[in-house]
C-alpha cells in the first residue's frame, strides 16, 4: 500500500504505507482511507508534524523517516501558503 499526496501549490508526493500510517495518525486522520486537510487544518497539521518529523520510525534499527516526512512537510506548508488544499489516496497496488 501507498499514499499519494496532491496538492495545487506542489506536485505529487508518493509516500509508503508504513510512513504514511504514521503520518496519518499524527495528523489525526484514519490511516489507509484516502482523505482531505483543507487550508484551515493545514496549520495544526503542521505543527504536529514539525514537532514530530525525526522521531524514529523504528528506533531498534535507529532509522527514521525524515526525508519522507520533511517532503510531505514541505508540501502541507506550500498548500497553507498558497492557500489550497491537501488531499491523498490510497492505493494496494
Amino acid at each position: 500500500m501507498s499514499y499519494i499526496f496532491k496538492s495545487r501549490a506542489s506536485g505529487n508526493l508518493l509516500l509508503g504505507a508504513l510512513e504514511g500510517d504514521r503520518l496519518m495518525r499524527m495528523v489525526g486522520q484514519v490511516p489507509g482511507r484516502p482523505g482531505l486537510l483543507d487550508h484551515e487544518e493545514l496549520p495544526a497539521a503542521i505543527r504536529v508534524m514539525e514537532q514530530s518529523v525525526a522521531r524514529p520510525l523504528r528506533p531498534e534499527l535507529n532509522t527514521t523517516d525524515t526525508d519522507s516526512l520533511q517532503s510531505i512537510l514541505e508540501l502541507f506548508i506550500t498548500a497553507r501558503n498558497e492557500p489550497v488544499e491537501v488531499l491523498w489516496g490510497v492505493s494496494t497496488c
